[in-house]
């Protein structure tokens, strides 16, 4: 049993719309994978704090880097980049 994610709205819904069909299913395979587990490990899945909330960045794939944050048993997705691109907190 996992968590639901939300990626439907805003700048998470735009960024995966832009990737190709194989990008969005690597996407959606992570999502599963956060779902089960999205709580901050220092490795894989690392916390930084943006007041009030607590944004988690998953580090553990080699193609995608994936903001989230938990709200209401939820994991909500913010930002989905490409690995080679910079992070939003490097902008």
């Amino acid at each position: 049993m996992g968590h639901e994610v939300e990626y439907g709205k805003g700048l998470a819904r735009d960024l995966i719309n832009n990737y190709t069909s194989d990008e969005r299913r690597e996407i959606r395979r992570l999502f599963d994978l956060i779902k089960k587990d999205p709580y901050i490990d220092g490795v894989a899945k690392i916390g930084y704090l943006v007041p009030p909330v607590v944004y988690t960045l998953y580090v553990a794939s080699p193609q995608f880097r994936i903001f989230y944050y938990m709200k209401d048993n939820t994991v909500r997705i913010a930002f989905v980049e490409r690995a080679v691109d910079q992070t939003p907190l490097e902008r």
